[in-house]
């Protein structure tokens, strides 16, 4: 029998990930390893049950936290950033979305919004999560791009 034993860290943030399909899971598994606090909203209760049994907290809706990674079908984006508003955090668009979409995004929702693609292979997606051969950050301003390459 394998234990994980998952440490919190002491400057640990509060991370919530929409959407966890392949990105989305594998965003907030690494995550959690590397001793943040996750949570995790999806539209599939199922899916959030799963991940619920493997001790992930989970939530139907976004609740305040320092970062919300966006991990849905791009289609779904502006909805997800409609649901963020009165909720405190950066979002954070890992979703594949076409060049200009996030600039479109910060002025129709009047926010600062990040992006940061992922790179993941579906079959090697953890490791490819927690070792990245590529990293891009497009940020909105410098102080959140700074904040997000910490994380």
């Amino acid at each position: 029998m394998i234990i994980a034993i998952l440490l919190v860290r002491e400057d640990s943030m509060k991370i919530t990930v929409i959407g966890v399909g392949l990105v989305g899971a594998t965003t907030a598994d690494c995550f959690r390893r590397f001793g943040h606090i996750v949570s995790c909203v999806d539209v599939d209760g199922e899916r959030l049950d799963e991940l619920a049994k493997e001790g992930f907290q989970v939530s139907p809706e976004p609740e305040n936290a320092d970062f919300h990674f966006v991990c849905t079908p791009a289609a779904s984006v502006d909805e997800v950033l409609a649901r963020l508003r009165g909720v405190t955090g950066l979002p954070v668009i890992r979703s594949t979305v076409t060049p200009g979409t996030t600039k479109h995004l910060m002025e129709a929702h009047g926010t600062h919004i990040c992006c940061n693609p992922e790179f993941v292979r579906a079959a090697t997606a953890l490791q490819d999560g927690l070792n990245p051969w590529r990293v891009v950050i497009g940020e909105c301003c410098p102080t959140h791009g700074k904040l997000l390459a910490e994380l």
